[in-house]
């Protein structure tokens, strides 16, 4: 059973990379408990669009906007008429402000890709065997995380982003990662190349190019990456 505060560490960063992917594990697993992290994963990203709609009603408040002899057919004065309309303007754009941030952000782009990371890891932990361009075949025999991809995510979990960058150059150098663990590492770049605000232009062309790529493990993951990255919705995140 999962308790609301193991929840709130995932969603705020603060449990641990092993811990994260036994947490997916078990919230996937049960729909009931899958529908109440969405729930109140909602319920934390609408926090900040509640506070700015307490202070928009706190400024109609103060403008008289809320008095009675404002239901009476009154002249209204114009800078009221000004302000309300700046409030309804601003609870506006505070929506779609908020709905970019918590879905087109790059922070929540990249958490969505360490979820799917973190499930992918969770299946090839298995041994996988790839070649010749195909998806790696996994067998029944369990294997440990290849070290290289363990001092990456242990990285991650520190957020020290630059040293992701580092591990994973040095990773991809290395004669002993399978070709499924390769893949892992290109999806790791994305991720920390997000979390640092990396030049959209670079991101977008890393994307692109897993998600052309149909033998790529995380061909799928990546083409909807690119729909998102690329969407109008963006242009409301902060």
């Amino acid at each position: 059973m999962i308790s609301e505060q193991e929840m709130m560490d995932y969603l705020n960063g603060k449990m641990e990379t092993v811990k994260r992917k036994d947490f997916l594990n078990q919230v996937n697993a049960s729909e009931k408990t899958k529908k109440e992290f969405q729930e109140l994963k909602a319920i934390k990203a609408g926090i900040t669009f509640n506070s700015i709609i307490s202070k928009v009603e706190s400024e109609l408040k103060e403008s008289g906007f809320f008095e009675e002899n404002q239901a009476k057919v009154v002249p209204m004065d114009f800078r009221k008429v000004t302000s309300i309309a700046a409030a309804a303007l601003i609870l506006i754009f505070a929506g779609l402000y908020t709905y970019s941030g918590v879905n087109y952000s790059n922070d929540a782009l990249a958490e969505n890709g360490l979820s799917s990371l973190y499930e992918n890891l969770s299946e090839t932990s298995l041994n996988a065997k790839g070649g010749n361009g195909e998806l790696p075949a996994i067998e029944e025999s369990a294997r440990p995380l290849n070290p290289i991809i363990s001092s990456v995510l242990n990285a991650f979990t520190a957020k020290d982003y630059e040293l992701v960058l580092k591990q994973i150059q040095l990773g991809r150098a290395s004669d002993q990662l399978l070709e499924v663990d390769r893949m892992h590492l290109d999806w790791m770049e994305i991720q920390v190349l997000l979390l640092l605000n990396r030049p959209e232009e670079d991101v977008r062309l890393i994307i692109e190019e897993i998600a052309k790529n149909k033998q790529h493990y995380y061909n799928a993951q990546a083409r909807e990456l690119l729909n998102k990255y690329t969407s109008l919705w963006r242009k409301f995140v902060l």
